[in-house]
């Protein structure tokens, strides 16, 4: 008998809809913004993007915290893995003191809001 309770397993196109509609409602005293480097681009595009800083593995939401910390927010699906380049930005960022997290559920993103006081 299947598990009805098992989780649903969201596309990271539709969760990063999510956590911008719940981040630009809860949370209006934080400074967030999203980085959209996945997108398909042309060749010449992408050269132009990298020489003006655009940086491979780079967390899909920043958020500065009013405690003075930062918060990188990657999202991925329920089986999704970071890439090397996301590692490499993960060990970057907490090495500098920020804080990171995977979210891969609709539940997680609001959990957010309450686990780092961005009400």
């Amino acid at each position: 008998m299947p598990n009805k309770l098992a989780p649903v397993d969201y596309p990271e196109e539709d969760l990063t809809k999510y956590a911008a509609f719940v981040f630009t409602r809860a949370c209006r005293y934080t400074v967030w913004f999203h980085c959209p480097n996945g997108e398909k681009r042309d060749k010449v595009t992408a050269a132009k993007l990298k020489k003006m800083g655009v940086r491979p593995g780079v967390a899909d939401f920043i958020m500065l915290l009013t405690s003075g910390r930062a918060l990188a927010v990657e999202l991925k699906t329920l089986k999704g893995r970071q890439s090397e380049d996301q590692q490499g930005f993960q060990a970057s960022w907490e090495a500098n003191g920020g804080a990171y997290v995977i979210v891969r559920t609709p539940f997680e993103i609001e959990g957010l809001i309450f686990r780092f006081g961005l009400i």
